[in-house]
């Protein structure tokens, strides 16, 4: 089966999952596309307003619009892939980011000349995705001068994230074979022999919970700030865990669930021991 979307109103279900926004259709005020994003002089313009917003610096603002753009490819593609079972055929100009005043991140913006594909090729959206986000990549690099080694592992870290969060908000509802992550990120070229590591933390009363260490900092920080992730590798073996684990307690129970796998587990009394 194919649709198009031109020729049809059909929303896929998974796009009403997401935590922001899909819109389809006529592209709204503030969509900032894919394409767009590739260009060094567009992404410079962007930088200063998404500084200013996120109170970082002009570095991390650029490495910002790189996870601006993943999660568009992971709340559209990677999920028409895993929970709708279809291949997304889509360019760069078809998908976007949408912005709304002072920069705030608003929703992900899907062209309506997309082509729906019964089937999901993993593979082929391995493939599909880094010749989406290379070219943000390149501008990122040289609007920066940063490591190309780092921001691949930026990117292939942050997709890796995407796709975790799709499988455990989805559990049995995974329409792909088992392995497709490892798969997707091959097909990337995703081929560091950097390790992936995990620290153990119990926010709960459940069992213990590995979670995944960055193989680099999301934004490239040399050192942790104000701003660093929980499980952030600049921080300490003692601080990640800690941050980590009062940062799972502080999320609700479907976010929870998310970004662990499995449902909070509280003792009768309605708290963690």
């Amino acid at each position: 089966m194919t649709v198009s979307l031109s020729s049809s109103p059909q929303r896929l279900p998974s796009w009403d999952l997401a935590k922001l926004p899909i819109l389809n259709g006529d592209a709204p005020v503030g969509t900032v596309t894919l394409h767009a994003l590739a260009d060094v002089e567009v992404l410079a313009g962007l930088v200063p307003l998404i500084a200013a917003h996120t109170s970082s610096d002009y570095r991390q603002a650029a490495i910002t619009l790189l996870h601006y753009a993943v999660r568009v490819i992971t709340d559209t593609l990677l999920s028409a892939l895993t929970l709708d079972g279809v291949t997304i055929e889509a360019t760069a100009a078809d998908l976007g980011v949408v912005f709304g005043e002072k920069a705030t991140l608003n929703a992900s913006w899907v062209s309506p000349n997309i082509t729906i594909r019964e089937g999901a090729a993993v593979t082929q959206l391995g493939g599909q995705t880094i010749t989406l986000l290379n070219p943000i990549v390149a501008a990122v690099q040289t609007y920066q001068q940063l490591s190309r080694r780092g921001l691949d592992l930026v990117l292939f870290d942050a997709i890796r994230r995407g796709c975790r969060r799709l499988s455990n908000s989805a559990g049995t509802r995974i329409r792909v074979e088992h392995g497709w992550q490892d798969a997707l990120l091959s097909a990337m070229g995703d081929s560091t022999r950097k390790p992936m590591r995990t620290v153990t933390v119990q926010p709960d009363n459940g069992e213990p919970i590995p979670m995944v260490i960055p193989r680099v900092c999301c934004v490239l920080a040399q050192h942790p700030s104000a701003h660093a992730c929980p499980t952030c590798p600049q921080h300490s073996e003692a601080d990640r865990r800690q941050y980590t684990e009062s940062w799972l307690r502080a999320l609700g129970d479907d976010s929870f669930r998310v970004e662990t796998g499995r449902a909070r587990l509280l003792s009768d009394n309605g708290h963690a021991k």
